[in-house]
C-alpha cells in the first residue's frame, strides 16, 4: 500500500469515527416550506485600509457641541462596543458616512432594525457628545499602533540576522 493509500484510509476512518461520535453530520433534506431566507444587501461598507487612513488624517481635537453633559461609564462602553456600529448601520443609512474611522459593513434587508441604544434620536446624542471624540481617539491610537512594527516581530528579525550572522 503507498502513502497517499494510507492517507486515504486514514481520511476515511476519521471521518467514520467524528460521524459516529456526533461530531459531524450528513445534511438531511428538509421540506421546502420549513425553510425561510432573509436576503441582506451591503448598503455601504468601510474597509480596514480606508479607516484607518481617515482615521490617522482626523484631528483628535475637535469640540464637543454644546449642551453636552458628561458621559457615563455605560455610554462609553457602548461607544466602543458593537452598538455604536449597529446604531449606524440602522440609523444611518443612505446619508453621510458619520463613522469613516470604523471599519465596518452595512447591510440592508427585510427586517427593521431595533437600535441598541432605544431609538434614533438617542443614538444621535450618543454620537455626537460621547462617541466622535472618544472613538476616533481609540481608533485612532490603533491605527498608529499597527503602523510600528510589533516586539514580536523585531525579535523574530534580531534572531533571524543572528542566525544568518552565525552561519
Amino acid at each position: 500500500m503507498g502513502k497517499f493509500g494510507f492517507l486515504f484510509i486514514m481520511t476515511v476512518a476519521i471521518v467514520a469515527f467524528l460521524w459516529t461520535e456526533n461530531v459531524i453530520s450528513i445534511p438531511t433534506s428538509v421540506p421546502p416550506q420549513a425553510v425561510t431566507y432573509d436576503e441582506y444587501v451591503i448598503e455601504h461598507a468601510i474597509s480596514s485600509q480606508s479607516a484607518k487612513n481617515v482615521a490617522l488624517s482626523m484631528d483628535v481635537n475637535s469640540k464637543e457641541p454644546f449642551g453636552c453633559q458628561k458621559c457615563t461609564d455605560r455610554e462609553m462602553q457602548y461607544c466602543l462596543g458593537n452598538g455604536l456600529v449597529n446604531d449606524h448601520c440602522c440609523c444611518d443609512m443612505n446619508y453621510t458616512e458619520k463613522l469613516p474611522f470604523i471599519a465596518h459593513t452595512c447591510y440592508f434587508g427585510r427586517q427593521l432594525c431595533k437600535p441598541v441604544a432605544g431609538d434614533c434620536i438617542e443614538y444621535q446624542r450618543l454620537l455626537l457628545c460621547c462617541c466622535n471624540r472618544h472613538t476616533l481617539i481609540h481608533w485612532k491610537q490603533k491605527s498608529v499602533a499597527s503602523n510600528t512594527p510589533s516586539l514580536k516581530a523585531i525579535v523574530m528579525l534580531m534572531l533571524a540576522l543572528y542566525v544568518w550572522y552565525l552561519h
